[in-house]
């Protein structure tokens, strides 16, 4: 008999971090399946077969460098993140707008076809907030700040003020960190988009199908106009 148990993954920085997670926990004997949505989302649901149980898990994530504990309250909705305008199951809705990509570029455009009396979709396959919040500027200048002061501490300019930088807590400082993107995501995605009953958040990935047609995990959905704001990599 199968089970599924949810973790939540502190630690995590980038695309390989998932990738080690990822391969730690199918290295667990009796773990048959690891749904770990990227490392953005902080989560992973593990399929196992009794009698395994989640502290496996954690000792396997905690052995690869990385923090876990396990949910119990459903962490990793299928579409719902709670915000209430969600879609009809089974697709086939039909939208002024869908706008693909839910960073702060298809976010402003979700808002702005709204004020002009448009029903909007908008549609994101990892999570929702894009670079700025979550890989870019709140991370990235968060952890600049915090070693900045740790070696200020150490090696500052004035002559005579004594100070010394003391032990550093690494796994404290990435939780820190872990903690304000995801409050900034909160604020300035989430909670913003409650405001929006227009804009309909679907979580999934888009397929353009012809015709103004979309196709988002398997479900079909049609558009007047579509914007794809899905960013760009070098």
């Amino acid at each position: 008999m199968s089970k599924q148990i949810d973790l939540e993954i502190k630690g995590m920085t980038c695309n390989n971090c998932a990738t080690h997670v990822q391969h730690a926990l199918s290295e667990v004997p009796g773990v048959l399946d690891v749904n770990l949505p990227g490392w953005q989302a902080g989560r992973a649901r593990v399929t196992v077969e009794e009698p395994v149980e989640s502290s496996a898990l954690i000792q396997a994530i905690q052995q690869a460098g990385y923090q876990a504990s396990e949910q119990v309250d459903d962490a990793i909705p299928d579409r719902n993140l709670g915000m209430g305008n969600q879609p009809e199951p089974g697709g086939n809705q039909q939208f002024d707008l869908m706008v693909i990509g839910g960073g702060s570029a298809g976010f402003a455009a979700a808002i702005k076809a709204v004020e002009h009396g448009a029903r909007v979709a908008l549609v994101e396959a990892n999570i929702i907030g894009g670079t700025c919040v979550n890989v870019g500027c709140v991370p990235s200048k968060t952890l600049i700040r915090a070693m900045e002061t740790y070696h200020q501490a150490a090696a500052h300019r004035f002559h005579g003020v004594e100070t010394s930088a003391g032990r550093l807590q690494w796994p404290l400082v990435i939780a820190h960190k872990d903690a304000l993107v995801n409050e900034m995501r909160q604020a300035k995605y989430l909670d913003v988009l409650k405001g929006y009953p227009e804009i309909t958040y679907i979580q999934g990935h888009a397929r353009l199908t012809g015709g103004n047609q979309v196709e988002i995990d398997g479900k079909p959905y049609k558009s007047g106009k579509i914007v794809i704001a899905t960013g760009a990599k070098p």
